[in-house]
């Protein structure tokens, strides 16, 4: 379907080839858009990724499996490349292709086929492109099983990651391919990062977002099948030193979860509590959302909250109403947000607060009370670990989204003084003093990094 409005298809002045490919994309409607992952890549971001991929080679063949309106197969042109081959589904995304190479006074084998079934048209040293990135989550973008079984798909792997582990297998060199930032982390696309992960050189993080039109944010996957590494790192590490997350070494001490029981909520029990939620009366026990989750302090009747669609000044419970969960939780417990700059939890040693998914809840069971775990939690050290641990799990890509089991995995320092002291500190709301215990600890001295994003993402803390 095209979308009826002149002013899309207005062709600027000077507009050059790559223009034809992004006026492509804008004359499908957004539905179909989405539908086929069809968004078109800037000229500089596929000059950068193809610029990797042909560097030093001599007269390479360079393929793009999933060419839409010919972006990679352009920048490969620029790069002086001169055999070329691109493969889409679309006939007229290949058609304009065509004309916009030729228009560049380049020239490709371009096929109308699908890469993920069809065999692509010659041995390739190179794969580039933005293959389309469909969610097995949503409806528009969903396979049928008819698809699944025809591709050899499983799961909720995303289609781009099955472009990608075919690329690894049938380029002879090397590849430059824009991944979803999910198939750093997402379980599906384990099977794929194993396959990968010997040849896998390195990740390309913009510096902006990439796809102004589509929620979604992206790597790019880097492969040289000729530098195999003895010792593959892990994606996480990876996209982690990409960002600037500095290397800790922690561990050997035991971890939280020899200590504590975390437990993460589930959807049905939120919208068990929605037709409970009422603004506070006394008595009432007090429902936490993330957003009232700061470092060492709960900001419950300080800000407002959103919950059930709505917004609440003191979102609570009744205590004789609270679900068979509520009542279980009603323990003196730690709570962790999700979706932060640094880890952020708070104590509630009294057991009064509703915790709300994907608030992870902290019980300790062990010999470790709830200001010693605290200060593991607001450590310097295990914010760094924890985005090496769930990098692009988070819905931004420098927040941190750790699991239940993840946290439950989060490694303990040496027991002494200053773990002593860090509690003492947590204890009474000193976070910065608590950090800077915390670093001595562990042994490991992050707290101007991790200072740097407290400052940038709390209030007032």
């Amino acid at each position: 379907m095209l979308a009826h409005d002149p002013a899309v298809v207005a062709v600027p002045t000077g507009a050059g080839p790559d223009h034809l490919g992004r006026l492509h994309e804008r004359l499908l409607a957004p539905d179909e858009r989405k539908g086929r992952g069809a968004f078109y890549t800037p000229p500089e971001v596929a000059d950068e990724l193809v610029g990797w991929a042909v560097r030093d080679l001599d007269d390479p063949v360079v393929c793009d499996p999933a060419c839409g309106g010919g972006a990679f197969l352009l920048a490969a042109a620029r790069a002086g490349v001169r055999r070329l081959v691109g493969i889409d589904l679309d006939p007229l995304a290949v058609a304009v292709a065509e004309a916009s190479l030729w228009l560049a006074g380049a020239t490709a084998e371009l096929v109308e086929a699908d890469s993920l079934l069809d065999p692509w048209p010659e041995p390739v040293d190179v794969v580039v492109g933005n293959p389309p990135f469909l969610s097995q989550l949503g409806a528009a973008t969903a396979r049928t099983r008819e698809r699944a079984a025809a591709i050899g798909a499983s799961g909720y792997v995303d289609d781009a990651v099955l472009f990608l582990s075919l690329a690894v297998r049938l380029a002879r060199r090397r590849v430059a391919l824009l991944q979803p930032e999910s198939v750093v982390s997402a379980t599906s696309a384990a099977t794929v990062r194993a396959e990968v992960a010997a040849v896998l050189q390195d990740l390309w993080v913009p510096d902006r977002s990439v796809f102004a039109d589509a929620a979604v944010r992206v790597v790019g996957v880097l492969v040289d099948r000729e530098r195999p590494s003895p010792s593959p790192a892990r994606w996480v590490d990876v996209l982690a030193s990409a960002h600037g997350v500095p290397e800790v070494g922690l561990g050997g001490h035991g971890v939280l979860g020899d200590h504590a029981t975390v437990a993460a909520g589930f959807r049905d029990e939120y919208y068990s509590l929605v037709p409970l939620v009422r603004e506070a009366q006394p008595g009432d026990a007090p429902i936490v959302t993330s957003g009232l989750i700061d470092p060492g302090r709960l900001r419950w009747g300080e800000r407002p909250a959103r919950f059930g669609r709505r917004r609440w000044e003191r979102p609570a419970v009744d205590p004789a109403h609270r679900p068979a969960w509520a009542v279980a939780l009603g323990v003196p417990k730690l709570l962790v947000a999700t979706q932060t700059r640094v880890v952020e939890a708070v104590a509630d040693p009294d057991g009064t607060t509703v915790p709300v998914t994907p608030v992870l809840s902290v019980v300790p069971d062990g010999d470790l009370g709830l200001a010693h775990l605290l200060a593991v939690l607001l450590a310097p050290p295990v914010t760094a670990w924890a985005r090496r641990e769930a990098g692009g799990a988070a819905l931004s890509s420098d927040a941190v989204k750790l699991s239940a089991s993840q946290l439950r995995q989060v490694p303990l320092p040496p027991a002494g003084a200053a773990w002593d002291e860090a509690a003492e500190h947590a204890e009474a709301g000193e976070v910065h003093l608590a950090a800077a215990a915390m670093t001595r600890a562990y042994g490991v001295d992050v707290q101007d990094w991790w200072e740097a994003r407290l400052a940038y993402g709390s209030r007032d803390v």
